[in-house]
């Protein structure tokens, strides 16, 4: 009797210890799996950006960027919209960001797409995805919401060129001052890799965002900005979108351990003090900027617009003039943002504009006086000389000819391009 108790109690034993044993090892692989789980989601960094914006103001015709009047079509519309970009940082996993953050009507998205990009807006063969919501094909987004699709496996290299299409029944406003160009059709196409009738608009994509889970640490650098920033000027499917572009490809030719990211904060007539395209600089910095995962470095340029658009010229004449000290201090407060954030910020003067529709004596002392202010003060993390880099030396308060798109105003490519080549690019460790 006692032997079989003693056998018994063993047995039991040997239950509770295997019972044990199976409780630590599922244990351990939910740690396990939690841990990757935390460091997959730490790992995500942005790898492109056009930032939401609604543009209700109307600005002189001699200022819309060049071309634009053939994309003057506006909503509302619904259907199919495809945009092309190229994303600066690869990686192994993709998702995507759409927004209907300035929007004061709800929408809903029914459905999604992207794709490597082969000829125009075309997608390569074999690689169009469709992106879920929660493994929903739509999503419902509220005015001022955002969503983000779940992540579809997707090696890209860096500067790989995409396509995203989206699809909703709601009607939409168009603005060809958003400066995006884009393909729409009427019907649902997003897993077409050719659209069937489509027709070219310009305005600002429901996408606004792209991620990707990069191989190996990634710096992202962002450019604030406006238009400059933005690059609007820039209206065909594939060119470089402005310096920030540029400037990735630089980065993405850069040997080490580590990879680097460039992505735009710029809105075409954005403003610093107050509001214009777009909320002011402080209002959406949070947003547009501290928010994205992985900065570690900004670029800011950005006051022609305040000082262009100040007394009433090119926008109402109910404007203010504005007080330069206002705008200082607006700068001094995003560097001290960034800092709070350990993040380095870099500060660029701000470029020529003799010539256009907004020179004149007042406004150029304005600039004048910013630019002194930038190449003097001791608050940003460096200063970036784009007037330097872009002004004509026999007449420096206007643009090089070969940097000026036209308008006197806006670079051309080859002016984004000597911005992006004009940055050290040892500021970036």
């Amino acid at each position: 009797m006692e032997k079989g108790n003693g056998v018994a109690s063993v047995q039991r034993v040997k239950k509770q210890i295997f019972k044990f044993g199976l409780a630590l090892l599922a244990l351990v692989l939910i740690t396990r799996a939690s841990a990757q789980t935390h460091q997959d989601q730490a790992k995500w960094v942005e790898t492109f950006s056009i930032d939401p914006a609604i543009y209700t103001i109307t600005i002189p015709h001699s200022d819309l960027p060049k071309g634009l009047e053939y994309f003057g079509f506006k909503g509302p519309v619904s259907g199919t919209f495809r945009y092309r970009f190229a994303i600066s940082a690869g990686g192994s996993r993709v998702r995507v960001k759409v927004s209907n953050e300035c929007s004061e009507k709800p929408i809903r998205i029914g459905g999604l797409s992207i794709a490597q990009a082969e000829e125009d807006l075309n997608a390569l063969s074999g690689s169009l995805r469709r992106l879920t919501f929660s493994h929903q094909n739509g999503i419902y987004l509220a005015p001022g919401a955002s969503a983000l699709s779940d992540p579809v496996e997707m090696r890209l290299e860096p500067m790989a060129e995409l396509i995203t299409s989206i699809y909703t029944e709601d009607q939409i406003e168009l603005s060809p001052l958003g400066g995006a160009v884009m393909l729409q059709t009427a019907d649902d196409q997003v897993m077409n890799e050719k659209l069937v009738d489509p027709r070219k608009v310009a305005s600002r994509p429901l996408v606004s965002a792209v991620y990707v889970l990069p191989d190996r640490p990634t710096h992202v650098i962002v450019g604030l900005g406006d238009s400059i920033t933005d690059g609007v000027r820039t209206l065909s499917f594939s060119e470089p979108r402005g310096w920030v572009d540029q400037l990735a490809r630089r980065l993405s030719r850069r040997p080490g351990n580590s990879a680097y990211a460039a992505v735009s904060a710029g809105i075409g007539g954005n403003r610093v003090v107050r509001p214009g395209f777009g909320q002011a600089v402080l209002a959406r910095v949070d947003r547009d900027v501290f928010s994205i995962p992985g900065v570690t470095d900004i670029i800011f340029l950005e006051g022609i617009n305040d000082i262009g658009f100040s007394g009433g010229i090119a926008v109402s004449p109910l404007e203010p003039v504005l007080n330069v000290d206002d705008l200082l201090a607006q700068y001094s407060e995003l560097a001290a943002q960034a800092h709070l954030r350990g993040l380095k910020i870099y500060i660029g003067t701000l470029t020529p504009f003799g010539g256009s529709s907004r020179f004149n004596e007042v406004t150029e002392k304005m600039r004048a006086s910013i630019n002194a202010w930038i190449r003097s003060s001791k608050e940003f993390d460096g200063v970036l000389d784009f007037d330097a880099i872009l002004r004509d030396p026999a007449s420096p308060l206007r643009l090089k000819a070969e940097y000026d798109s036209g308008d006197h105003l806006h670079p051309s490519a080859a002016g984004y391009k000597a911005m992006a080549e004009g940055i050290d690019l040892n500021l970036f460790r």
